[in-house]
């Protein structure tokens, strides 16, 4: 059972009583709010605190913070400010000149500069710096020689020094109480004070009890989550408030500002009132294409562990992504939408707030959520972390040239699902391992040569052999969830978000709607609940949505375009003649059963027989059912927005950091 002090979920309950339940905490936090007479502090008079230290009530609003490019919900992030640019007749060269309206004076703020070429989208970051809003103007210095531009973006410094006071809770017989804390080091060089962190539990009538204590220090350990877990089964049946306190470790210190606390909501835990109610792990191995799995088809052992776990899963034969690259396909896995309706066709849009997602569904249903990813196009700010507790952002391929890093993907969630064995919870793994560029560990770069049945060109084998890597790391997982003891009560999901062209009519992906990009393989493995069989239908990516709820015994959602597979388990006969769609840069693709039309963004249909012609090199004369349902494609997204009332997708920038990953998988030169 989970409870967090926070009331960020809004989203009403689905409506069915979960192994992890949430019974979300009415919380209050005292923000200083710059900008309005509404937001006013709540101020908690308690003699007992030292006057220095500032109080606040826990609040239900809280931000996501990130450190060590893990996102969580938390409390203490640092604050936007708007401070409007001057633009006089001669401005210095390389100054920024702002006003500070009189409310801000005195204050001190993180000032974030980033730099960019002329007719370059992509944001350069410079080191931060520390200011005081002193005066009646702000001048920042942005060196933009030569043909860059530079922006700034202020942000409030929250105090060093707070308590944080929740609201009455009552554990049960077993409890624990969990969470994080850590210091945001804001891009600054010069480095804070420690800061010391304490929970403390008051009962009425009994000594406050500290259940946590740690120093975090700057140099050492900022810029990364600190967890703790604490069993708070003593208080059983008791009313239970907790302080969440931080304090500047050496009170002579200087330069307080430049410590930054932050706090992860934390969450109550309880045993799942069910135990046997399964979990969910999604993996999305990104630009796996069906072909080169042995149970869709390769005959060249690149596979063979997940073969054996095809044999004890549902496999769909002819799934089809929604648009061949990341960031489309992976936004319609989890709104059940294509991509024509929530919009984030690259990394540079963000989702509307009115279109729900997997993660936001299971976490108001009680599901602990986190998803580890190599980032790049799923990075957090495009929508990707809604409703999860964490998202990690897990980086580092940049600098090793190098974008597959699904060893630590693999070991951050084997560490997470072992702490979270007792929970209900929903893990998202997410690797590039085979994607470009191609870099499979030697032992497994045997595909270099002709095999059997299947010559390959160069790239193909090195992609292959990429495969084969990532063949042996999803045996790994699926071993290390069999030791947790988690396997049989886990539905475990692999699919990919596109395939890879190697020259039958592209080479890499997002540059066709033919098959060896849009081709997907799909496996379900859920024990008890989803025999163990094939499936030729065509289905969607959209589709995992409503199946998951439905596995999971959820209700389903209406306003999405998916339909559950377990539809198609039961009546084979259940999904004839449902199109499918997939698009591209104004074209689109539909597919009914094994006919195929491909709309270029001119116009132009061309018409295939994927049984007869399965490389689609011989299209057929173009016939009018092709064109009805394409124009059905755009007339039912155009209606579904409607009803959403969802506005275009937000355009958004992308930090540094994302850029270096873009560029070494290819998307930038």
């Amino acid at each position: 059972m989970r409870s967090t002090l926070s009331g960020a979920q809004t989203e009403a309950p689905l409506g069915i009583l979960p192994s992890v339940i949430v019974l979300r905490f009415l919380v209050l936090i005292c923000l200083l709010c710059s900008c309005g007479e509404s937001s006013k502090p709540q101020r908690v008079v308690d003699a007992t605190l030292a006057p220095a230290l500032r109080v606040e009530v826990v609040d239900e609003v809280t931000s996501r913070c990130s450190l060590g490019r893990e996102l969580r919900p938390s409390w203490g992030c640092l604050e936007a400010l708007r401070l409007p640019l001057e633009r006089g007749a001669r401005p210095e060269a390389n100054i920024h000149s702002y006003s500070v309206r009189p409310r801000l004076r005195g204050q001190e703020v993180v000032a974030v500069r980033d730099v960019r070429k002329s007719g370059e989208y992509w944001m350069r970051r410079l080191p931060s710096l520390l200011v005081n809003l002193a005066g009646p103007r702000l001048k920042i210095p942005i060196p933009t020689e030569g043909n860059r531009t530079g922006e700034v973006m202020f942000y409030a410094l929250r105090p060093a020094e707070t308590i944080r006071i929740s609201r009455p809770i009552v554990p049960s017989g077993e409890s624990w109480l969990e969470g994080g804390f850590g210091l945001d080091l804001a891009g600054l060089e010069q480095s804070g004070p420690a800061i010391d962190f304490r929970i403390v539990a008051e009962v009425a009538g009994r000594e406050p009890q500290e259940l946590v204590r740690r120093r975090v220090e700057p140099g050492t350990d900022g810029g990364r989550w600190h967890d703790y877990r604490v069993d708070l089964s003593g208080f059983t049946g008791e009313s239970v408030v907790l302080r969440f306190a931080t304090g500047v470790a050496d009170a002579s210190a200087s330069a307080a500002g430049l410590s930054f606390p932050l706090w992860s909501v934390p969450a109550l835990l309880e045993p799942p009132p069910d135990p046997e109610l399964p979990n969910l792990l999604l993996v999305s191995l990104d630009t796996l294409r069906a072909d080169h799995v042995g149970a869709f088809g390769a005959d060249f052992g690149t596979t063979p562990n997940l073969d054996r776990f095809a044999s004890q899963a549902a496999v769909f034969e002819n799934v089809m992504t929604t648009l061949p690259n990341t960031t489309a396909s992976h936004m319609s896995l989890f709104t059940g939408t294509y991509p024509n309706v929530h919009q984030v066709t690259s990394t540079i849009r963000q989702l509307d707030g009115g279109i729900p997602v997997l993660a936001e569904m299971l976490a108001a249903e009680g599901f602990l959520t986190r998803a580890v990813t190599e980032n790049g196009m799923l990075h957090a700010i495009g929508g990707f972390s809604r409703g999860f507790d964490a998202y990690d952002e897990l980086r580092g391929s940049a600098s090793e040239g190098t974008p597959g890093r699904m060893k630590q993907v693999i070991d951050r969630g084997l560490v997470w699902l072992e702490r979270h064995r007792r929970d209900r919870s929903f893990l998202f793994l997410h690797t590039y391992q085979v994607h470009s560029p191609y870099e499979p560990p030697p032992e497994f770069d045997h595909f270099q040569e002709a095999t059997a049945n299947v010559a390959m060109p160069k790239e193909q084998a090195a992609y292959a052999a990429e495969v084969a890597y990532a063949d042996s790391e999803m045996q790994r997982l699926l071993d290390g969830i069999e030791k947790l003891g988690l396997l049989e009560r886990t539905i475990v999901i692999v699919t990919s978000d596109h395939g890879e062209g190697f020259g039958e009519h592209s080479v890499g992906h997002n540059a066709t709607l033919y098959q060896p990009e849009l081709h997907i393989p799909l496996m379900i493995r859920a024990p008890g609940r989803l025999p163990a069989g094939r499936y030729a239908s065509p289905v969607s990516l959209v589709d995992l949505l409503p199946t998951v709820l439905d596995l999971l015994e959820l209700p389903a959602v209406p306003d999405v375009q998916g339909r559950t597979l377990l539809e198609l388990v039961t009546n084979p006969e259940a999904f004839a003649d449902r199109p499918i769609f997939a698009e591209l840069a104004g074209g689109v693709a539909v597919r009914v059963d094994h006919r195929k039309w491909i709309a270029s963004k001119a116009g132009e249909v061309r018409s295939y027989d994927l049984q007869r012609d399965p490389t689609e090199d011989s299209p057929e004369e173009d016939d009018a059912q092709g064109r009805a349902l394409i124009e059905r494609y755009a007339l039912e997204a155009e209606a579904l927005r409607a009803k959403l009332d969802a506005p275009e997708a937000a355009t958004i920038e992308i930090d540094a950091a994302t850029e270096a990953e873009l560029r070494v998988l290819g998307y930038i030169e």
